[in-house]
């Protein structure tokens, strides 16, 4: 016989599968020492590990530094969640999906263990998973937010004059949605859009916003989605691209959905800077006119939606 609808228990979303955990090392200063030393570590073995006569990392560097460095993003999350967890004063859950809400922890634990298995190939391969990776990324941003939602990861890449277009889009949308990404940003041709502000600001700046706030290129009674996160994809100040999720439904993007799509939007970045390799890098944070990009995307002509 089955149980009345109404005597089931209900999903616990991330804070409640979380919080507790997330609660007990943040206070034990566990998440800072742990964000701390692996920093650290991502900062001095590819300075340290170094072949003298080439002036290469050493074999096995480069995982090494990625692992630590994934490792600092989800100490980001779970100090984002313990945040959460502490502010919530009743058991209101949060707002979006119940489903996706409990499935968003192994959510990003799917890309971050397919972000891993890559730092582990080289060439074509890597190119290959790559691509792969994006597509993890947006199936993955778009099913923690739930139904109704849809997730577009978008290249950056940049003019010989030094302007960004947002553009090659890979996205991937949950049920009730269908619909695609209609035009790119081109800062060229509107260079005072408020998302270059975000491209260049800290990746942890950007808030979720949700219909009727007024937002510059958007009519909210003409867009399919009534809430929307968009998160620049950068190390340091290399620019790589942009993640936004967006959803059908006005406040269904919670605060520690917002911190997973954030460290999933970390854990590429890292990912691309070790594809690009320290001296790439650090070429592209001094050139006047740095083009990022690793071919992520097979579309050639990209368009985005209106965020």
């Amino acid at each position: 016989m089955s149980t009345p609808k109404s005597e089931r228990p209900k999903r616990r979303d991330v804070v409640d599968l979380l919080g507790p955990l997330a609660q007990v090392l943040k206070h034990s200063w566990t998440l800072t020492v742990v964000t701390l030393v692996s920093t650290v570590a991502a900062i001095l073995v590819p300075r340290l590990a170094i072949d003298e006569e080439t002036g290469a990392p050493l074999p096995g560097t480069v995982p090494w530094v990625v692992t630590f460095g994934i490792v600092v993003a989800v100490s980001v999350v779970l100090d984002k969640i313990a945040d959460a967890y502490d502010k919530r004063a009743a058991s209101q859950s949060l707002r979006g999906s119940e489903d996706s809400a409990a499935n968003a922890a192994s959510d990003l634990n799917t890309f971050l263990v397919q972000a891993l298995e890559i730092s582990f190939v080289e060439g074509a391969a890597q190119k290959k998973s790559t691509h792969t990776l994006v597509q993890i990324l947006t199936m993955t941003a778009a099913k923690s937010i739930g139904p109704g939602s849809r997730a577009t990861y978008y290249e950056l890449t940049k003019d010989k004059n030094g302007m960004r277009t947002l553009g090659s889009p890979q996205h991937t949308t949950e049920y009730g949605r269908s619909d695609k990404p209609r035009r790119p940003f081109i800062e060229a041709e509107d260079p005072t859009h408020p998302i270059w502000r975000l491209m260049d600001g800290p990746d942890e700046e950007p808030e979720v916003i949700s219909a009727p706030t007024e937002v510059h290129g958007i009519k909210w009674e003409d867009k399919k989605y009534k809430t929307f996160l968009s998160v620049p994809v950068k190390a340091n100040d290399v620019q790589f691209g942009m993640l936004s999720v967006n959803n059908s439904t006005v406040g269904s993007i919670g605060e520690s959905q917002r911190a997973i799509v954030l460290g999933m939007a970390r854990s590429m970045a890292l990912v691309l800077a070790m594809q690009h390799g320290p001296r790439t890098m650090t070429s592209m944070l001094t050139s006047p006119v740095p083009v990022v990009s690793v071919n992520v995307s097979n579309e050639t002509n990209g368009a985005t939606d209106g965020n």
